[in-house]
């Protein structure tokens, strides 16, 4: 096993038992919820179409709620993770190792900001699958189930399962910098760091544009934050060009949906050649130099 593995092993030891609850726990919930409770199926004429409709939205809402969590838990981990080994007091002994300090800090984003966030998210994916003919039963009988049209179905969820983890991939590009600048923030300024860092961007953001016209520092914030919302979640940012009503959706016409993913999916990659990746690609340098020196000390 390579050191780089090795790094993205700790990674999994130090951290699977939370992923893995923060996975398990809300799709446990939900499953418990559905078999006891009641599923109001509202839709205008039920049968097999309506029940696609439910079947997706279970699958996708499940999936959804749990990238939610991933991300928030990814971003809640970022301040910490930067002084992780000066509070256990292991950054003597990882210092002493012949391991790069550059290898340490990329297994540790790629695990994060990656990997255990699109770990959740499969989960939430199987788990909705689990929900979803749960869901269908409890709202439309078992008859709604048995007339359930999965050659309509199974296009649709390879499109949407295509385009969550695409999407979380892209998301990750856009949320790199935030990640490192809070990273660089708490190895600095220890607890002060994040709540230094909002009040530069936040209110210096709105003195810069308040007090003196500049409102640059603010417009780079949210424009990178659009970017990660748009990666994350399809039809976000309005521009695919066609237009997708929920209330079709339900009411079982998929026939537009794959279509509508994949060119969501494009316009999210084609954000890829604007001038905010060279931002945060810089901000992202810049976290990561900071953080790196900050390591190298020891302290």
């Amino acid at each position: 096993m390579n050191v780089f593995q090795t790094l993205m092993l700790r990674e999994w030891m130090q951290h699977r038992k939370g992923w893995l609850a923060l996975g398990l726990i809300p799709v446990g919930l939900m499953l418990l919820a559905m078999v006891f409770g009641t599923v109001d199926a509202d839709v205008n004429e039920p049968g097999e179409m309506s029940a696609a409709g439910l079947l997706m939205l279970v699958t996708f809402g499940t999936a959804m709620i749990l990238l939610v969590l991933g991300m928030a838990a990814m971003a809640f981990q970022a301040s910490g993770l930067a002084r992780r080994d000066q509070q256990d007091r292991s950054i003597e002994f990882w210092l002493s190792l012949p391991v790069g300090q550059p290898q340490t800090l990329a297994a540790m984003l790629l695990m994060h900001v990656w990997v255990f966030p699109m770990m959740v998210v499969a989960i939430g994916l199987l788990g909705g699958l689990l929900l979803a003919p749960v869901a269908v039963i409890k709202g439309l009988g078992f008859a709604g189930l048995t007339k359930l049209q999965w050659l309509a179905v199974l296009p649709v969820l390879a499109a949407g399962t295509l385009r969550i983890f695409a999407g979380m991939i892209l998301a990750g590009v856009w949320a790199l910098p935030f990640v490192l600048l809070m990273m660089a923030a708490s190895a600095w300024l220890k607890r002060w760091g994040v709540p230094v860092l909002i009040g530069v961007v936040g209110a210096g953001g709105a003195l810069l544009k308040e007090a003196y016209g500049q409102p640059w520092l603010l417009d780079s914030a949210k424009a990178l934050a659009e970017r990660v919302g748009a990666s994350m979640f399809p039809g976000v940012a309005g521009d695919t060009g066609l237009h997708l009503e929920d209330e079709v959706v339900m009411s079982g016409q998929l026939e537009g949906v794959s279509q509508w993913l994949m060119t969501d999916l494009q316009l999210r990659v084609a954000d890829l050649a604007s001038p905010w990746l060279l931002l945060a690609v810089a901000l992202s340098a810049a976290g990561a130099w900071a953080v790196l020196v900050r390591r190298q000390q020891g302290r």
